[in-house]
This record gives structure tokens, C-alpha cells and sequence, in this order.
């Protein structure tokens, strides 16, 4: 595609493509019709000489091509509407006041140490307030302007919530000793569930039940952190999204998958409302978030 013909909102489709997976939730995302988004994706297809995304019964999976688009399409609208939304330079050592994040267990576990590290480096002068947030509450504690953004693994909102997909982690498994190196054997374990909501199953379950499969979950827990003390106390195994098992490991060993257990990548993503899209300092938070998640 050259430059001089490179439709800005051809663009913004593929990025909202990317993140919903599917063309109808994009062209809702983008206020199009499906046809309209459908010729926008067929348009685009054209001009790079790559199908881009393959329809399938999970959704539209993505082509190496746009594997490698994605990243720099994100980083390009990105820094255009932020370059657009302020025209005032920042200057985060001036910054003071405070910030609420709602995060999840999983995303508090990944981002709040590097974050509050680098807050207290560049932005002194600025509080950071975390509490923890999931699907359960995020949007509406946004709407009512108890948090500046949330972050976890979070459904889309209505239009004047902006959803930004961090990044997509598959899973692992994280034991201290249970084989876990065929289907059987990992089937045939006791299952440690991780679920702030005490559900009785997770998206391995779904998988397996799919395979007329199923596992023992012995025990659940509400929080990541107390999961590699039970794991060197007793022998169970726990499938996490990866970044996250080898974040909390300690004294434990990280497992691939066993053949034929196949899971979706988890998107970790990040939320805030319309009110906050201007704002010099939110801009400068979002984007120091998402270079941290990338890294």
C-alpha cells in the first residue's frame, strides 16, 4: 500500500478487528454498519495482498501479517490521537494530585510494582490509588467516576468507554511436582482454580468439556498470591495465563500445555471513559501502561 493512498479509518478498522476479533463487534465499536466494515476489511485485504483474517467458528484469527501489523497500527493511532487530543506539553515532575486504577488480581500481580516504581520516578509528586476491580464491577465503577481507568480481563463497554487490548497471553501450567507432560495425566491431577468469584470452573474446563473431558478441581482460591505456598504444600497443578505463572512461581516450575489442550490466549485490557480522553496526564498514564505491558 503506498502512503499517498492509505485511508486513516482503514487503520482504525484493522486495529478493531485485531482487538474484538470479530468484524460485526468492530463495526459496532467504530459506529459502522457490517457491510460497510466488511468492505472496508475486503479493501484493505486488497491493498496489503494478505487475507489478514481468517474466519473461523472461534472468530477471525489473525494472519502472521497482521501479527506483525499490529503492534505498529496500534502504536500509530495511538500516538495520533494523542498528539491530537493535547496540544499543551506535559511535564509528568510537575504532575500532583492522585490516580485511582481499578485492577484485577491478575493484572495487579503484572503491572503495580513496575508501575509504582516508575510513578514514583518520573511523577513524585502524584499518589497512586489501586483497588481491585474485575468484569464484575469495572464498567460501572467507571461510569461512575470512582476509577480513572481499569485493567484486567475485561468485556467491552458502551460507546464512551475506550477498550485497549494490552496484550494476548496464552496459558501454562504451574506445578511443583504432578506430571503434567500428557492430557491424561494432567486430567488425572488434583486442580488448584483461581476465581475472586468462587467459580466452580475455568476456561480449561469449557475445553476439556468440549473433548468429553474434565478435571478435579480440589480446591479454588480468590487470589494469585497465596498459589505457589499451596503448590509447595501439596501436590496440585494450576493452568494460568503464562506472564502471570512466571511471575508468581517461586519454588515452582512453569509446564506448557499438555498435547491437545489448546486454549485461547487471554487479553488483558484496559478501560476508561470518554472524560478522560483529553486530559494531558490520563494520556501520559495510558501510554506509559501499554509501553510497560508490550515490554
Amino acid at each position: 500500500m503506498d502512503l499517498k493512498d492509505l485511508d486513516l479509518n482503514l487503520l482504525k478498522l484493522f486495529d478493531a478487528v485485531w482487538q474484538e476479533r470479530h468484524v460485526g463487534r468492530a463495526a459496532m465499536r467504530l459506529g459502522l454498519t457490517q457491510p460497510a466494515a466488511s468492505n472496508g476489511l475486503a479493501r484493505l485485504r486488497t491493498a496489503l495482498g494478505d487475507p489478514l483474517f481468517i474466519k473461523t467458528p472461534s472468530g477471525m484469527v489473525p494472519t502472521t501479517r497482521a501479527e506483525e501489523l499490529a503492534p505498529i497500527v496500534a502504536e500509530v493511532l495511538l500516538r495520533l490521537r494523542s498528539a491530537l487530543r493535547t496540544s499543551a506539553d506535559f511535564d509528568p515532575a510537575s504532575a500532583s494530585g492522585s490516580v485511582t486504577f481499578g485492577l484485577s488480581d491478575h493484572a495487579e500481580f503484572l503491572l503495580a510494582p513496575e508501575l509504582a516504581a516508575h510513578l514514583a520516578s518520573a511523577a513524585p509528586g502524584l499518589a497512586l490509588r489501586l483497588r481491585h476491580t474485575d468484569k464484575r464491577d469495572a464498567l460501572d465503577l467507571l461510569e461512575r467516576g470512582e476509577l480513572d481507568l481499569a485493567i484486567g480481563v475485561l468485556p467491552p463497554g458502551p460507546a464512551h468507554v475506550t477498550r485497549q487490548i494490552l496484550y494476548r497471553d496464552s496459558f501454562a501450567v504451574l506445578t511443583s511436582g504432578p506430571d503434567v507432560s500428557t492430557l491424561d495425566s494432567f486430567c488425572a491431577a488434583e486442580h488448584l482454580l483461581v476465581s475472586a468469584a468462587g467459580s466452580s470452573k475455568g476456561a480449561v474446563d469449557t475445553v476439556l468439556e468440549a473433548q468429553g473431558r474434565s478435571r478435579r478441581i480440589t480446591l479454588t482460591v480468590a487470589h494469585y498470591g497465596v498459589v505457589p505456598a499451596i503448590l509447595r504444600a501439596r501436590p496440585l497443578i494450576c493452568t494460568l495465563p503464562r506472564r502471570l505463572a512466571e511471575r508468581v512461581a517461586s519454588g515452582c516450575t512453569v509446564h506448557d500445555l499438555p498435547p491437545g489442550l489448546e486454549i485461547s490466549a487471554v487479553p488483558l485490557t484496559m478501560l476508561w471513559h470518554s472524560r478522560a480522553d483529553a486530559d494531558p496526564l490520563h494520556i501520559w498514564i495510558r501510554r506509559l501502561i501499554a509501553e510497560m505491558a508490550r515490554g
